[in-house]
């Protein structure tokens, strides 16, 4: 009868990964009802390597202060404890279903158990969500030792790969540079996913807290060949095509005065698919693709050009795709930042993974 008594008490006495999770959940409620969350982030330590697992599966997503009372919990137990279960937290690093903070932690903890293993593991990861740029780093300092020991072909080839990788913008321009300084002639446009051909007209006159929200000709019909009357002066569409560094237009050249511009462009898609459209502007923004508004900002009349600030996923379908851009733009006549102020706007398309797509425009 003792027997029996026994092996019901050990199946029902919880296993130390259970007994962490608990802690870890309870440790999450108290956060969340700021309820002496101390007690049990205490708790949770006391486990010791049996909670780190658990620690990492728990972190949220979008609650910075949950996620570090976790993360802090886990940095203790690592500083604590020798022995830790690398391979577990080695597999839990390189699966990238995993929260990307979560994988961080994971492999700094195996990497202070195994040194080397990050750079092991960067070699592959130029793909990866959360450590592709850790990975261009870790490419473009390669390519940089290369360089250094007069392997020049090496070296262009690990820096033509971080340039088709990265996803960050300054990145993609610091090696575009580099490719051009070692004799190569990168296309940083298409690279970007650029749109650099433009028809423009403008600016129809407004007041400057006003425009936006008042419609004019262009977005009633589109016809690139009509002049209208505007404040006693003709506007006409005129054809442009980005040449800055960046491919970001300035319409002060092309434009008459201030008020709202308009800029249009067909673009020409062998297939129907999936894209994402990242704009920038100076003031205010609203893109129309096929007539459907995609992007609109038109809070607040002044601000300045941020890169990729608005982004909308969108469908273009096969064959010919319109885009019109309403921009509408404050008095110009001060400095901004102490720079001559300027009208700036940026449309670029990406893939899914942030690479830059190429579309012929209709003339």
């Amino acid at each position: 009868m003792l027997t029996k008594w026994l092996v019901w008490l050990i199946l029902l006495t919880p296993t130390a990964p259970e007994e962490s999770s608990k802690a870890v959940a309870d440790l999450l409620a108290r956060v969340a009802a700021n309820n002496r969350p101390r007690v049990a982030w205490d708790r949770v330590v006391a486990h010791g390597p049996q909670s780190l697992l658990p620690l990492l599966r728990a972190m949220p997503r979008e609650n910075l202060q949950q996620t570090n009372w976790l993360a802090t919990a886990f940095d203790r137990i690592v500083e604590q404890n020798d022995q830790l279960p690398v391979e577990a937290l080695l597999d839990f690093a390189k699966d990238t279903k995993h929260l990307g903070q979560a994988r961080r932690l994971a492999l700094e903890a195996v990497e202070k158990r195994r040194p080397g293993t990050r750079e092991r593991l960067l070699a592959g990861w130029l793909t990866d969500p959360e450590f592709r740029e850790d990975a261009v780093s870790h490419l473009v300092n390669l390519a940089e030792t290369a360089l250094a020991a007069k392997e020049k072909t090496k070296a262009l080839t690990r820096f033509r790969q971080a340039f088709e990788t990265t996803q960050q913008i300054d990145r993609i321009q610091e090696l575009a540079e580099r490719l051009r300084e070692l004799g190569e002639n990168p296309n940083l446009y298409s690279r970007l996913g650029v749109v650099t051909d433009w028809h423009v007209i403008g600016a129809f006159r407004a007041p400057p807290d006003k425009a936006f929200a008042l419609k004019f000709p262009p977005e009633s019909s589109l016809d690139l060949d009509a002049v209208y009357t505007d404040a006693g002066r003709s506007l006409r569409w005129k054809r442009i095509i980005a040449d800055s560094s960046d491919g970001r237009i300035d319409l002060i050249p092309h434009v008459q005065g201030e008020g709202v511009a308009y800029l249009s462009t067909r673009l020409n898609s062998k297939s129907g698919q999936s894209v994402e459209l990242r704009a920038s502007a100076v003031d205010n923004l609203t893109v129309w693709l096929n007539g459907e508004r995609v992007i609109h900002h038109g809070i607040a009349y002044r601000s300045h050009f941020r890169l990729d600030w608005h982004t909308a996923q969108v469908c273009l379908k096969p064959g010919e795709n319109t885009l019109l851009v309403k921009a509408s733009r404050a008095p110009a006549g001060e400095e901004r930042g102490g720079r001559k102020a300027k009208w700036e706007v940026l449309l670029r398309l990406v893939d899914r993974q942030g690479k830059g797509l190429v579309f012929s425009a209709s003339k």
